[in-house]
């Protein structure tokens, strides 16, 4: 995913092996917040990475959190929604593939 130019664009493309490395320096180490591997359930095989940085509501007085979900996954976009996170409304100019999710953090109050 990270070395496909269509996904990454309009930032750059790293070769294979840089990216392999900085996966398992980063996202196979066990922590409780940050970006984690995501394998399909029936290969294993790795398709993204999900998670939460550790700069959230509380640490930094944050109002809010975004999530970028390519726009034709309608699997991760049904997990954002369920969630709670709600589409902002793209930018009609770009030929980006992501999506901008916002959740509120005055909504998560009521929230147990």
């Amino acid at each position: 995913m990270e070395s496909d130019a269509e996904y990454r664009w309009p930032q750059a493309v790293h070769p294979r092996v840089e990216l392999e490395r900085g996966f398992r320096d980063a996202l196979l180490v066990p922590k409780a917040l940050g970006l984690w591997a995501t394998e399909e359930r029936a290969t294993g095989r790795y398709i993204g990475r999900c998670g939460l940085y550790p700069q959230a509501f509380g640490s930094l007085g944050a109002l809010r959190i975004h999530a970028g979900v390519h726009r034709e996954n309608a699997r991760s976009r049904g997990v954002v929604e369920r969630l709670g996170f709600t589409l902002v409304e793209p930018v009609v100019a770009t030929s980006s593939p992501a999506l901008d999710f916002v959740l509120d953090g005055s909504t998560l109050s009521g929230r147990g």
